[in-house]
């Protein structure tokens, strides 16, 4: 499981979908979201994947470590926790703004090629 997305279908067990919303206390749609890897899980439904089940956060979000928890999860780790996902939101909105910017640069660069290109035909 090298994912979250597959780490939280394994979870989920013989459970269906709904079943596993619910005992996570979330909307169906947002967990058909998270499971199917099309948007990130937020703090608070790590906060309860963490908490409800005593799954080891580092397994969890890394995919590091034995999966369940030997000790409960206290304050201090689900602070942690958001310093962690805090630091990788912003890391992504980076790596977003850099991948952007080379999306502009390489169409610009295929737009003059191809003015280049016609004004060499003509």
């Amino acid at each position: 499981m090298n994912t979250i997305h597959e780490r939280i279908s394994f979870l989920r067990g013989n459970l269906n979908q709904q079943e596993f919303a619910d005992k996570l206390g979330i909307a169906l749609n947002t967990y058909r979201s998270y499971e199917k890897g099309s948007t990130p899980p937020n703090l608070a439904f790590i906060k309860s994947v963490v908490a409800n089940l005593n799954v080891n956060l580092d397994w969890f979000i890394f995919g590091e470590g034995e999966m369940l928890s030997k000790a409960k999860p206290t304050n201090a780790t689900l602070d942690e926790l958001k310093a962690e996902i805090g630091e990788l939101e912003n890391e992504l909105k980076q790596e977003r703004q850099q991948n952007r910017k080379l999306t502009d640069q390489l169409l610009n660069n295929i737009s003059k090629d191809s003015n280049k290109n016609h004004e060499q035909t003509a």
